[in-house]
C-alpha cells in the first residue's frame, strides 16, 4: 500500500512532468513561428494591385488561380494588359497575419495565389471579406484554371479553349462563354451557366447545375450526389440521353423517344439523330431538359 507521503511524491512528480511537457511544447511551437499573442481584434484593409504588360503575356498559355476565403472574378477587359486586384478586409489580432497576393508568370503561365501566413496565431482571421478581380484582355483565348475554398468563381464574356474550375463551399457562375471543354467540380456549391457553348464535364457533392446553351453541338457529362441538373437547349437540338438516379426524376419538353414514363429514375433515349450525348448520373438529384 502507498503511504500518503508516497502518494504526494507521485502527484508532485506528475505535476512536474506535466509542466515540463508544456514547456517543451511551447518551445517547439515558438521555434516554428508561433504567435501566441492574444490582443484586440482589429479590422485591417487590403488593397493590392499587380499588372502584367501585353509584352509579358503575348505567349501566355494559361492563368492558374488558387485562393482561400476569397471570391474569384475574371473580367473581360478592353485593355491589352492583365490586372490583378486583391481587396477587402480581415479582422485579426496580429498585423503580420494578413494574407498576401502572389502573382508571377512562369513557363508561360500566370500563377495567382492568395498566400496565408504559415505562423500559428491565436485568433487569426476572426472574419474576412476578400475578393480577387482579374482583368483579362477579351482577346485571350487559352486556358483558365480556378480553384477556391469558401469563395465563389465568376467568369464572363470569353471565347477560350478550356476552363477548369473548382470550389469548396462556393458557387460558380459562367456567363457568355464559348469553350472547347469545361471541367467543373464543386462541394457544397451550385453552378449556373448561361449564354454557353462547349462540352461540359461536371461533378458535384451537394451541388446542382443549371446550364443554358445558345447553340448546342456538344457533349455533356454530369455526376452529382444530391444536386439537380437543369439543362436548357435550343429547340433544334439533337442528342442521345442516358440518365440514371437512385431517387431523382426526369422531365423534358423535347420529343424524347423512350418507353420510360415521366418521372422515371432511369432513361435511355434519343432526340432527333442523337448526334451529341448527354449523360447524367445522380444519387438523389433529378434532371430537366427543356428548350
Amino acid at each position: 500500500m502507498f503511504s500518503n507521503n508516497n502518494m504526494k511524491k507521485i502527484v508532485l512528480w506528475l505535476f512536474v512532468i506535466m509542466l515540463s511537457c508544456f514547456a517543451i511544447s511551447v518551445s517547439i511551437l515558438v521555434s516554428r513561428g508561433v504567435n501566441g499573442t492574444i490582443g484586440e481584434f482589429k479590422k485591417q484593409n487590403i488593397n493590392t494591385d499587380k499588372s502584367f504588360k501585353s509584352s509579358d503575356i503575348n505567349d501566355l498559355t494559361g492563368i492558374d488561380v488558387n485562393t482561400e476565403s476569397t471570391g474569384i472574378n475574371v473580367i473581360s477587359s478592353d485593355s491589352k494588359d492583365i490586372r490583378v486586384h486583391f481587396y477587402g478586409d480581415v479582422t485579426s489580432n496580429s498585423h503580420d497575419q494578413i494574407p498576401e497576393l502572389q502573382a508571377e508568370i512562369k513557363d508561360n503561365i500566370l500563377f495567382v495565389k492568395v498566400e496565408y501566413p504559415q505562423k500559428f496565431s491565436i485568433g487569426i482571421n476572426f472574419s474576412s471579406r476578400l475578393n480577387l478581380d482579374i482583368y483579362v484582355p477579351k482577346s485571350y483565348s487559352r486556358n483558365f484554371k480556378l480553384n477556391t475554398i469558401s469563395g465563389g468563381v465568376d467568369i464572363n464574356n470569353f471565347a477560350i479553349e478550356r476552363i477548369d474550375a473548382g470550389t469548396v463551399s462556393g458557387h460558380i457562375n459562367l456567363t457568355d462563354l464559348k469553350t472547347a471543354n469545361t471541367f467543373i467540380n464543386t462541394t457544397s456549391g451550385n453552378t449556373k451557366i448561361s449564354g454557353f457553348t462547349g462540352n461540359i464535364q461536371f461533378g458535384s457533392v451537394s451541388g446542382g447545375i443549371d446550364v443554358g446553351y445558345t447553340t448546342f453541338n456538344n457533349n455533356i457529362k454530369i455526376s452529382t450526389t444530391s444536386g439537380n441538373s437543369n439543362i436548357k437547349l435550343p429547340e433544334s437540338s439533337e442528342f442521345g440521353l442516358n440518365f440514371s438516379s437512385v431517387s431523382g426524376g426526369f422531365s423534358s419538353n423535347f420529343p424524347v423517344n423512350t418507353d420510360n414514363s415521366p418521372g422515371s429514375h432511369k432513361v435511355n433515349a434519343t432526340v432527333g439523330r442523337g448526334i451529341n450525348q448527354i449523360t447524367v448520373n445522380s444519387v438523389s438529384g433529378g434532371l430537366e431538359i427543356n428548350n
